[in-house]
């Protein structure tokens, strides 16, 4: 008799049962989402404080700062050639760029083969992690379709996959002061001690030293570190300069104004940058663009949120703008030789 009485959910029963789990997975399915975007972005924010601190490891070690790239004094192939070694007086020619490039994830591991830098430099937000090797010639690990030179004489010694780039006011190219030719009449690259970073108006706690690259929606993903003029090649070994010339060439390496004109600033911010859809330009043309904002967190008209590197070591997530408006990449190319002109800071009107 107890038993007959036993009864089983009715189909009203079960609909409200399956609808209520419904909205319960609806409920929590974005807050699972976000919670692993923000793991995501915190996996980046620390592989960028291991390159912060092994780029602050690297200056205690050489005196300077490395520099975003310079040519090898071997082929990657050569006896001994697959060290980090090179010499400054071979920085001036061309013809040297047969022997492949240092990058400077490779400078500060020592060319580590033991897959460090291949870590420290990947984010897990984008895709493969990071944008592709320059020229990975020889190395079919690092080798993919797009964006890479591959018909150069000698591989570049980079990692992999680079999710990060320096900040080109303290990293420099490799047209360095002892190269005549270089850089126009009047200033040169040069290499970057700390005390000139410690010693300008924000110090090294407010000084940028690396950030994300970004990533472009729709497309080809890496077409914010292309270089547009030159068959749309990947330009992963560069750092981003976020600072062009007041008048002339925009190109702050390249400007008359930069060399001869003593009445007004030589640089200032990038404003006019930020007002550019990201996915119009890349790094050749607007360097900006190719800081990331591929995080969540605070968004503005330009997208979310990239993690910074400061010279000191920490790390702060924030909007290209943000960082951009209140001067976070300093107040001089440090990286230039010549006359000490400051950069014009953001919001200061030009005489």
């Amino acid at each position: 008799m107890r038993m007959a009485r036993l009864r089983g959910f009715t189909l009203i029963e079960l609909l409200v049962v399956i609808a209520i789990i419904a909205l319960l997975i609806g409920i929590l399915l974005p807050a699972l989402g976000s919670a692993r975007a923000e793991g995501r972005a915190l996996v980046c924010a620390a592989n960028l404080k291991s390159v912060g601190q092994a780029v602050n490891a690297y200056v205690a070690s050489e005196g300077v700062f490395p520099p975003s790239y310079v040519y090898a004094r071997y082929a990657y192939n050569e006896e001994g050639g697959s060290n980090g070694a090179w010499l400054m007086n071979e920085q001036c020619s061309s013809d040297e760029r047969g022997k492949g490039y240092i990058h400077w994830s490779w400078s500060l591991f020592s060319g580590d083969d033991t897959g460090i830098a291949e870590t420290a430099f990947t984010c897990p937000v984008l895709p493969g992690k990071g944008a592709p090797a320059t020229n990975p010639k020889d190395d079919p690990a690092a080798q993919e379709s797009y964006f890479q030179r591959q018909s150069e004489s000698a591989r570049d010694r980079q990692a992999k996959r680079i999710a990060y780039t320096g900040n080109a006011a303290i990293f420099p190219r490799n047209k360095f002061e002892n190269c005549p030719s270089n850089a126009g009449p009047g200033r040169k690259d040069r290499l970057v001690n700390s005390a000139l970073v410690d010693g300008s108006t924000f110090g090294a706690s407010g000084v940028i030293l690396a950030t994300e690259f970004s990533i472009v929606k729709g497309g080809q993903p890496w077409k914010s570190v292309a270089d547009i003029n030159a068959e749309t090649r990947s330009v992963s070994h560069r750092s981003v300069m976020p600072f062009q010339t007041v008048s002339g060439d925009p190109n702050c390496y390249n400007s008359s104004a930069l060399f001869f004109d003593e009445r007004e600033p030589a640089y200032k911010t990038a404003e006019d940058l930020l007002t550019v859809e990201v996915s119009n330009f890349a790094l050749s043309e607007r360097p900006i663009n190719a800081v990331g904002r591929h995080h969540p967190g605070q968004r503005d008209e330009f997208g979310g949120t990239a993690n910074f590197v400061f010279v000191d070591g920490h790390v702060e997530r924030s909007t290209v703008k943000n960082m951009t408006t209140k001067n976070k990449w300093g107040d001089r190319i440090y990286a230039l030789t010549g006359r000490d002109i400051r950069v014009q800071l953001f919001g200061q009107n030009r005489p």
